[in-house]
C-alpha cells in the first residue's frame, strides 16, 4: 500500500485518490485483525503520509488545490446545461445520439464554446439527459442491486464506480464501459 500510494497520487484523478483512501479504510477495517485502536492508528498514519507527500510535491499541490477551481467551474457550467436539458425533456430524454448537440446549443448560447463537445462529466446526469428519468432509474437499479446481495468486494467495486461516475462519464467510452461490464459480470458471477 505504501509503495502504491505515491503512484496513485501522481497518476490518478482527484476522486480516484479519495476513493483509494475510502477503500483502504474498508480493507483495513475488515481484513486486518488487530485492535480498533491499532486500525485507527494505521488509517491515520496512511492519511498523514498521503498529506505529507501532497504538501511536499509542487505538482500534486497544483492538481489538488490550484487546478480545482478551474475544473470545478467547467463542470458546473456543463452540469447547469444538463439541468436545463433535463427540465425540457424530463421523462424520455433527448435520445442516444443527441446529448452533445443539445449541450453544444446551450454552450453556444451562453458563450462557453471552449467546452464544445465535452460530455457532462457526470454519468448520472449524462444518462438522465440521454435516457430521461426512466433510463436513469433503470441504471440506478442496476448499479445498486449488488449493495443488497453482493459480497464486500462487489460492494467496494460499486462504491468505486458509483463515486467515480459523479465527476466522470466513463461509461460513454468503450474502455470505461468494458471495464464496468467485465468487473460487474465477474463479481456478479462469483456471487451467484
Amino acid at each position: 500500500i505504501l509503495l502504491m500510494l505515491p503512484f496513485m497520487m501522481i497518476l490518478a484523478a482527484k476522486n480516484q485518490v479519495i476513493l483509494f483512501f475510502l477503500v483502504l479504510v474498508l480493507v483495513i477495517w475488515n481484513y486486518i485483525h488487530v485492535s480498533v485502536k491499532a486500525k485507527v492508528i494505521i488509517i491515520a498514519a496512511s492519511l498523514l503520509i498521503a498529506v505529507g507527500i501532497g504538501v511536499l510535491n509542487e505538482q500534486l499541490r497544483y492538481r489538488f488545490v490550484d487546478e480545482l477551481a478551474q475544473t470545478l467551474g467547467e463542470r458546473l457550467i456543463l452540469w447547469d446545461a444538463g439541468k436545463e436539458i433535463i427540465l425540457d425533456n424530463p421523462v424520455g430524454g433527448v435520445g442516444l445520439g443527441d446529448t452533445d448537440d443539445e449541450v453544444n446549443k446551450i454552450l453556444l448560447r451562453d458563450k462557453n464554446d471552449k467546452l464544445f463537445n465535452y460530455n457532462l462529466h457526470n454519468q448520472y446526469l449524462d444518462y438522465w439527459v440521454m435516457l430521461g428519468t426512466i433510463g436513469l432509474i433503470a441504471f440506478l437499479i442496476i448499479l445498486a442491486a449488488p449493495l443488497k446481495y453482493g459480497d464486500l468486494l462487489f460492494k467496494i467495486f460499486i462504491l468505486i464506480i458509483g463515486v467515480s461516475l459523479l465527476t466522470e462519464s466513463m461509461l460513454l467510452r468503450q474502455k470505461g464501459l468494458v471495464f464496468f461490464l467485465l468487473f460487474y459480470g465477474l463479481c456478479g458471477a462469483s456471487y451467484s
